[in-house]
């Protein structure tokens, strides 16, 4: 069961991050272990996410990039040699249904407007000077941007995108001491598997809430 919901959980984040640089006209190509973009990418997007535990640097090595970055996302490649290091380690991570007690979820909205989607992106705020996400992604029928409200001000979010059975999450944040993933939880329900990856505080806010680790994953820096 782990195994599958991790195929599919590293697939769904592949897709997500191919929709990103589609979006910004950098073009990736899926081959079968591995997804590779030889462009420049958005910032914080990798050019490259291993798809199966059998991928090698081969396809790595043909990108024609000075910096770049690598998502082995099996934890399986010694990159040092060509160049690399470690920018971070994380988990990636499935939802465990509990009995945890239902939330309020009121403060919760779909943004649905470029002009909410530019502050959702300010509130996240780990951007540059250009922005990462541009509002064709609003019109993308798999793909939900969340905002939670707190008196007119975007105080925490966490995109949604969906694929193969599987709702994957990322770019969560919180700008208020509370753990907002069990909310997380009530607004996409347990219809199906949810999946993602993190690390540090944010993980362990995760397990709190009732998810568990499936898998190691570390991203490579050049």
């Amino acid at each position: 069961m782990d195994e599958e919901v991790l195929k599919k959980a590293i697939s769904n984040n592949a897709l997500w991050c191919d929709l990103i640089c589609s979006t910004h006209n950098a073009i990736g190509q899926f081959l079968p272990d591995i997804w590779i973009n030889k462009t420049e990418v958005p910032p914080l997007y990798p050019n490259a996410i291993t798809l199966s535990d059998t991928a090698t640097d081969k396809e790595i090595a043909s990108i024609p990039l000075e910096h770049f970055s690598v998502k082995d996302s099996f934890n399986s490649l010694n990159l040092e040699y060509n160049g690399f290091s470690t920018l971070f380690d994380a988990s990636w991570i499935f939802y465990k249904e509990t009995d945890n007690k239902t939330v309020n979820v009121s403060q919760w909205k779909k943004v649905q407007d470029d002009e909410k989607l530019a502050a959702w992106e300010n509130a996240w705020g780990e951007g540059q000077k250009e922005r990462t996400f541009l509002p064709c992604l609003l019109i993308e029928a798999e793909v939900s941007i969340y905002a939670k409200w707190e008196k007119e001000v975007i105080v925490g979010g966490f995109i949604a995108n969906k694929s193969d059975k599987v709702v994957g999450i990322s770019n969560v944040f919180c700008k208020i001491h509370e753990n907002i993933w069990p909310e997380i939880v009530g607004l996409l329900g347990t219809e199906h598997p949810i999946v993602g990856y993190e690390r540090d505080h944010e993980l362990t806010q995760a397990k709190a809430a009732g998810f568990y680790e499936i898998g190691k994953l570390k991203v490579w820096k050049k």
